[in-house]
């Protein structure tokens, strides 16, 4: 359970190192990601929750915004009732998007095909495929996966 917490976050370092490499220590700010459409991979409720949670408490200037893909009905659910509740700098910064058209609209202006997987963006070309030795061990902590 505690792997799901500390892969995100292990994650969400490396993109910040990254933008920050990229942009001489101009950027600092990530967009994450999570696909929780994907039965075999959807966190159970109790991680995405804590996920979440983790990021608006310890990285609250690090992450620009969180986008949801295919949340399960609960989920979504229990979103709209917690809205009024949030905080409006992090209710700002969480997105729900269900469905390809919303897809689209929302993920088009933020990477392109050629960047996203396919459940990010229908027609996305990146394969979910990863070698987790090369990413682990052989591409510097500071660049992306793509990188030579």
């Amino acid at each position: 359970v505690e792997w799901y917490i500390k892969y995100n976050i292990y994650n969400l370092e490396r993109a910040i190192a990254c933008a920050e490499r990229e942009s001489d220590g101009q950027k600092g700010k990530v967009i994450s990601i999570l696909n929780l459409g994907d039965a075999k991979n959807k966190p159970p409720f109790r991680l995405s929750r804590d996920l979440i949670y983790c990021l608006q408490n310890h990285y609250p200037e690090r992450v620009d915004k969180i986008i949801l893909i295919d949340p399960p009905f609960f989920l979504r659910a229990v979103h709209k009732v917690m809205q009024p509740f949030m905080d409006p700098i992090t209710r700002k910064k969480i997105t729900l998007v269900t469905g390809d058209d919303q897809k689209r609209k929302i993920m088009e202006d933020i990477v392109s095909d050629k960047q996203a997987m396919p459940f990010m963006l229908p027609g996305g070309k990146l394969t979910s495929e990863t070698d987790m030795k090369r990413y682990l061990y052989d591409i510097p902590f500071d660049h992306v996966y793509s990188d030579p």
